[in-house]
């Protein structure tokens, strides 16, 4: 797997530069022609592309948007996947990542809505969870998206993990 090769080279680098440098290589190797990694959080794109998050010790670092003019197969979506995880898992290993995670406050019911969430359950198992309506579950989780400054469930859990971790974190 190229994920699996790209976390060796990435042990061998210290400099967020050279981490770059190793998954550009690790995308070239899986046929991916098109990539940009975009530093800024919030980043627009095209249909055809698809956006992967690289998350730190303090948050969003990146994104990696990779695009194809006929789409990606599953396997490399897959490949794309792992590959945004071992750059995570190298970002976090290293402290990199964004400020302002700790000021962040979450009420106690959007943080029992966004943990649910964040541990793969979907609208309706968190619903009859908590005992409150899916249009309750929708609306905590835009307004824990927009506090944690996430776009997915993906980025949500990993920025729970964070926030959480954070020894000022009161929750």
């Amino acid at each position: 797997m190229v994920a699996d090769s790209l976390g060796n080279a990435l042990g061998a680098v210290d400099d967020f530069d050279d981490a770059l440098i190793a998954v550009r290589d690790a995308l070239a190797r899986l046929g991916v022609a098109r990539c940009e990694v975009h530093l800024e959080a919030n980043t627009a794109v095209d249909d055809c592309a698809l956006p992967l998050p690289v998350v730190g010790s303090r948050g969003l670092v990146a994104t990696i948007v990779c695009s194809a003019s006929n789409g990606f197969s599953t396997q490399q979506i897959r490949e794309l996947m792992g590959i945004a995880t071992r750059l995570s898992v190298w970002c976090t290993e290293r402290g990199v990542g964004t400020e302002g995670m700790t000021d962040v406050r979450l009420s106690g019911r959007q943080l029992a809505t966004a943990r649910l969430a964040a541990r793969g359950h979907t609208n309706a198992e968190i619903a009859e969870q908590l005992g409150i309506s899916i249009n309750t579950v929708k609306l905590r989780l835009k307004q824990v998206f927009e506090r944690l400054d996430v776009s997915n469930r993906t980025e949500l859990s990993l920025a729970l993990r964070t926030w959480s971790a954070d020894p000022a974190r009161k929750s």
